[in-house]
């Protein structure tokens, strides 16, 4: 038996008629717009450290923190930093500290 006639798929279908390609010219993508946090505004202003206690003098006698194990010492104040609110302080047993802060000076001994 001869085989029956063959079916040819016949031609191809095409998805139909392209668009012409369009005149209005697209816009480049453009990355999202960044985010920008605003710092919450703080009730007070900075206004700097506090002022030196009148009676920090250079050459006054004072016990003041010593800043690597909190100890209490007799010391004598060598310098004034009152922009930044320190002091320079001399221990009697011959350690030096630049720029202590105040309140690091505990009292000032007569």
């Amino acid at each position: 038996s001869s085989p029956g006639p063959r079916s040819s798929p016949g031609p191809r279908s095409s998805p139909g008629p392209r668009s012409p390609p369009s005149l209005e010219e697209e816009s480049p993508p453009t990355a999202p717009e960044p985010v920008v946090k605003q710092r919450k505004k703080s009730a007070q202003r900075y206004v700097g450290p506090p002022p030196l206690p009148s009676e920090y003098t250079v050459g006054r006698r004072v016990l003041a923190r010593w800043a690597k194990d909190k100890g209490v010492y007799y010391a004598t104040i060598t310098n004034l930093h009152p922009s930044i609110g320190a002091v320079d302080v001399a221990y009697d047993d011959g350690d030096y500290w630049e720029r202590a802060p105040v309140s690091y000076v505990v009292e000032v001994v007569e």
